[in-house]
């Protein structure tokens, strides 16, 4: 078994669920002081460093938190060529796949005496989106950058991921016994009105997801209901259609007591197929043995975030199969192909 497979079974065995980073966190900064490399950490345990030589640095990233695991400590299998999770367990492999593979990466620079310019950024809290929030992006120099975070077959390569933003309506209509519902107002006639014109549907045209995902309200069954709360999300491939559907939400509710509330808004981002990045990127898989596949992606990643603050981030797939569930499980093969994907892309851009 080689050092990249078994530094990925050492991550794994170190549970780290978002919001709970610090055990994998404390390793990381460890594992950089023992090859003497100075580094960044901020509050939310974003770790940052890099190598700077005599060209344009190239950005290689991973988070190190794992969705929670039912039953907490992991414990992988190792059977016929695959990694899988214990029973009623994650296996972790999003994103310890990815970030066993970056730390070969930085062995193999440091071995090689590398005259290439990398910069590498380990995040803490991308599963709930919170890793970036207050990171200062100035530290990065890079203008180019590559993450393995799509659960996806290694060669995929993510053209699209969409702009997102959670929403909240808070309907308010007027309370009163059930005997005498002429004394109040049904507020359940406001979201089933609102519901007709606001169905949960997929627009495959515009690229758009509009999402219920819950609705609470009312007291009791003798009671005329008051209060209702529907919470969704809104998600987009195209900018403008994105932005088209909030403003409706508005004006749906324009001149109305009810309260519209936005969160957790992400940004969208679009490479071009024929962009000279991805055609280089191509032409290293294909030396690899390697095929290339392109898909637009539902999900999103901290390629987003680092996609909006202007420096161009591609997202690949990561070998993965049936993440954040018991079934979870990936290739040893598959890992050592992120190594030597990155590694081509650190000699060859």
């Amino acid at each position: 078994m080689n050092k990249q497979i078994e530094l990925f079974l050492k991550l794994v065995k170190i549970y780290s669920p978002v919001g709970n980073e610090k055990p994998v966190i404390d390793f990381l900064i460890q594992w950089l002081k023992k090859r003497k490399i100075k580094f960044d950490i901020d509050k939310r345990g974003n770790i940052f460093f890099g190598f700077y030589k005599n060209t344009e640095p190239i950005l290689f990233s991973a988070h190190v938190d794992t969705v929670k695991s039912p039953l907490g400590k992991i414990n992988p299998i190792v059977n016929n060529q695959f990694i899988k999770a214990g029973k009623n367990k994650i296996l972790g492999a999003d994103n310890k796949a990815s970030l066993s593979a970056l730390l070969t990466l930085v062995d193999w620079y440091l071995e090689e005496k590398s005259e290439k310019s990398i910069e590498v950024l380990l995040t803490a809290g991308e599963e709930d989106g919170s890793d970036l929030v207050n990171f200062q992006f100035s530290k990065i120099k890079s203008k180019l950058g590559f993450v393995f975070d799509s659960i996806a077959p290694i060669g995929t390569i993510i053209l699209a991921s969409p702009f997102i933003i959670n929403f909240e309506i808070n309907f308010f209509g007027k309370a009163s016994h059930s005997s005498k519902p002429e004394l109040g107002v049904n507020v359940f006639l406001r979201g089933i009105d609102f519901l007709k014109k606001f169905p949960p549907k997929i627009y495959k045209k515009y690229g758009l997801i509009f999402n219920i995902g819950l609705i609470k309200g009312g007291q009791g069954v003798n009671i005329v209901p008051d209060r209702l709360t529907i919470k969704g999300e809104i998600r987009s491939l195209k900018k403008d259609k994105f932005f088209e559907k909030i403003d409706s939400l508005k004006k749906y509710l324009i001149d109305t007591q009810d309260k519209l509330i936005f969160s957790g808004f992400c940004p969208g981002y679009f490479h071009k197929k024929n962009d000279i990045i991805i055609t280089k990127l191509k032409k290293i898989l294909k030396r690899l043995g390697v095929k290339s596949r392109f898909e637009k992606s539902f999900v999103v990643s901290d390629a987003n975030e680092l996609n909006d603050k202007g420096i161009k981030v591609i997202n690949l797939g990561d070998g993965v199969c049936n993440a954040h569930t018991d079934k979870e499980k990936i290739s040893i093969k598959d890992l050592e192909r992120i190594f030597e994907i990155s590694k081509e892309i650190v000699l060859n851009f």
